[in-house]
This record gives C-alpha cells, sequence and structure tokens, in this order.
C-alpha cells in the first residue's frame, strides 16, 4: 500500500468554512558543515502557511494545497504535506492519554515506520489529493468523548482509537475532497492541532494488524508475488 493510500478513507462528512492567510516564505539555507565532516542534509524546505488551530484554517490548508496542486507547484505542496505527516512520537505528545501501553506505542510506530516514502515532490504533494471534479473541501470535528460513542460520520475504527489511546478533551477532525453537492469523496481522517501545526495520525486502527507483506520493488503498495 502507498502512502496516499494509506491516509485515504470514504466517510460522509459535514461542512465548515471561511479562509485564512497564507505566505509562501523560502526555506533557509543549510550552513556549510565544519572542515573535514560530513554536510547535514538540508532541512526540509517550510511551506509557509500559518497553521492555526481553527475548523476553518484546516479548511484553508487543504484548499490551498489543492491550487498547489493545480499550479503544478509540487515543491510548497510537498513541504505543505510533510508538515501534516505523523511521527509516533508527534502522536504520542499531543494526542495520545499518558497511560496508553507500551505495546500500543510500539504498534503505532511500527504503523509509521512501515509507512513508503514518497521518493520527490511531485509524489508527496499527491499524499493528500482529491480528484479533479471533486473541487469542494468538507470539514467534520468532535472530541474524544464523542468519538468514543461512534461518530456517524466518521470511520468506525476511530470509536476503537477514541476508547484506548486519545486525550479526553481533544478535538479531532475529518477532511474531504467531495464533487460539489456531495458528501462522499477523498477523507483524511484524525488531523489534531499540535500546539503549533496540523498532523495527520491517519487510521490509527490499522496499527494493531499483522504487517503487510513486502512490496515488490519498483511497485510500492502491491505485493510481492509468491514463489
Amino acid at each position: 500500500m502507498n502512502l496516499s493510500r494509506l491516509f485515504r478513507f470514504s466517510a460522509v462528512l459535514g461542512l465548515a468554512g471561511a479562509s485564512a492567510a497564507l505566505a509562501v516564505q523560502p526555506a533557509d539555507a543549510p550552513k556549510p558543515a565544519p572542515a573535514g565532516e560530513p554536510a547535514a542534509p538540508a532541512a526540509p524546505r517550510a511551506s509557509g502557511f500559518k497553521h492555526e488551530g481553527t475548523a476553518e484554517n484546516l479548511k484553508t490548508l487543504f484548499k490551498k494545497l489543492r491550487e498547489l496542486q493545480d499550479a503544478k507547484d509540487y515543491a510548497t505542496a510537498s513541504a505543505l504535506v510533510q508538515e501534516l505527516m505523523p511521527t509516533a512520537e508527534r502522536v504520542r505528545k499531543h494526542a495520545f492519554r499518558p497511560d496508553v501501553p507500551k505495546d500500543k506505542l510500539d504498534q503505532v510506530s511500527r504503523l509509521y515506520d512501515t509507512m513508503p516514502k514518497p521518493k520527490d515532490d511531485q509524489a508527496w504533494s499527491a499524499v493528500i489529493q482529491g480528484k479533479a471534479e471533486m473541487t469542494e473541501v468538507l470539514v467534520i470535528s468532535g472530541k474524544t468523548e464523542e468519538l468514543a460513542k461512534g461518530h456517524p460520520d466518521m470511520p468506525g475504527g476511530v470509536k476503537r482509537v477514541a476508547e484506548s489511546l486519545l486525550k479526553p478533551g481533544m478535538t479531532f477532525y475529518s477532511v474531504k475532497y467531495v464533487k460539489p453537492g456531495e458528501k462522499i469523496g477523498m477523507a483524511y481522517h484524525l488531523l489534531f492541532f499540535d500546539g503549533a501545526r496540523w498532523c495527520m495520525a491517519g487510521p490509527l486502527w490499522r496499527a494493531d494488524r499483522p504487517a503487510p507483506e513486502p512490496s515488490a520493488p519498483g511497485a510500492p503498495g502491491e505485493t510481492a508475488p509468491k514463489k
């Protein structure tokens, strides 16, 4: 399974709107390494998006990402997508309750560690993407306690995750690209604001599933043929 498929799901979502400001900023140039030492890898390019913890800002982020993709500004779109990508530590620190057992944390770490990494900016930008005709963005939210009861507009796995992992009182979001007037499309789940940026925890309900078979070389998302 490739990275875009891992994070992409269908659900019925409600609408939240408005816009926020965005200005593209150049990335900082890496500092030269001291003589005799290998050069440090370049820091990820900043998208310039002003992350704010509101539904309106999250909707604006997804609309801006679509605009960047349509304009073929893959470098900035890639940077924006990568700012949303989770790590086990980021999710544990900001979204999980403090008493989550170590074995559960290890499962989440394995889920994220096994995600395939896109090879270039264009591939990264497509990790979050709706079809050409999906020009509207829908956003729905729920607090952990609501999700633990089973949210009608989110996947069933969210209920299990809320019961066992998510921090009480915290708000989580689903975002969807849809055709005008429709509610079914490409959905992305368990987004939260970590105090500085939006993060997409994704399908955490898959963390306790058996690991998939290794992908065949050069064919991400496809299982290798059995000998």
